[in-house]
């Protein structure tokens, strides 16, 4: 495996990422098998696929520098870690960067909301000693921070962006991009640039009637240079409810074998990695038919006995 590389080189390199929103280790492997460079652990994604709750505000910061750990020791991408408001006031976010970039993170978001539920932003003064200190935190790492603001207007989220970065940070993402009509977002995005000059991150890019809302190329040419999507818990369920119901309805498991090929087990190549670090260390001859590493090797039998 390539040395996994930091945030900073990635955007030194790319013009324009596009980094989809992951929950855990198979999501985040689907993402390195399609090609993307980077990944984003999403809060909401997380919330529901951890603890069947929606976005709420009630996944805590354990669980997230868990996640953010678990993940990042597995991947070779760089992660960027949805830290909500921090989890606490200025000290306590502070705090909560410093653990989340020990445990790997390429970059962390910081919302300027009182509360870890997305709701009113803090007064100006207070969200900016926040950004301040989270930012003095991951001073010496290779860890990022991208202050995002959730106030409701374009005007207040300009301002808010150029003090956020004038208090140190790396990378401005306006959240009420969404809230404004899909045509009129990229001028937003010009609006923005005009003021904020550094790294901005567009979020979460949607599509109405079959076409993107912007497209990376357009928004590239106005410092934004990263982009999260959100596709993949949507897309395991809608899988997940596709199989089971034809599942139960035909009373077998033919249906989802014969129309998802991926293997729960994990891949060939990823069963052969681990079989040839445990050869080092066990003296067992049978180790190569063992559970699991026998799993593609039985059932490649039976299919040459199918042929025969």
């Amino acid at each position: 495996m390539s040395m996994k590389k930091t945030l900073r080189q990635l955007l030194a390199e790319e013009k324009c990422i596009l980094a989809p929103e992951v929950y855990d280790c198979a999501s985040t492997m689907t993402v390195e098998q399609c090609g993307y460079k980077a990944t984003v652990l999403s809060g909401a994604e997380l919330s529901l696929a951890l603890k069947g709750v929606p976005d709420l505000g009630i996944l805590n910061v354990e669980e997230v520098i868990q996640a953010t750990d678990r993940i990042c020791s597995f991947s070779s991408l760089p992660m960027v870690v949805d830290l909500e408001n921090g989890y606490g006031p200025a000290l306590t976010a502070a705090y909560n960067c410093k653990r989340i970039a020990k445990a790997g993170a390429g970059g962390i978001i910081l919302v300027d909301s009182p509360e870890v539920r997305i709701g009113d932003a803090l007064p100006m003064k207070e969200a900016v000693e926040k950004v301040r200190a989270c930012a003095d935190a991951l001073k010496g790492t290779d860890c990022i921070l991208v202050a995002r603001t959730d106030v409701p207007t374009l005007e207040e989220a300009i301002e808010r962006c150029v003090a956020y970065r004038e208090a140190g940070a790396d990378m401005t993402l306006v959240f009420m991009i969404n809230d404004i009509e899909p045509a009129k977002r990229f001028e937003a995005c010009k609006k923005i640039a005009e003021a904020d000059k550094g790294w901005k991150w567009y979020p979460d890019l949607g599509c109405h009637n079959g076409k993107s809302d912007v497209t990376l190329e357009e928004i590239a040419e106005y410092g934004f240079n990263f982009v999260g999507i959100h596709y993949l818990l949507s897309s395991a369920l809608t899988a997940m409810l596709d199989a089971g119901t034809h599942n139960f309805r035909n009373q077998n498991n033919v249906y989802a074998t014969e129309t998802y090929k991926e293997d729960a087990i994990g891949s060939p190549e990823l069963l052969d990695s681990w079989y040839h670090f445990e050869k080092q260390y066990v003296d067992d001859p049978m180790l190569r038919h063992r559970w699991p590493y026998g799993y593609h090797i039985r059932n490649k039998g039976f299919e040459e006995n199918k042929q025969d």
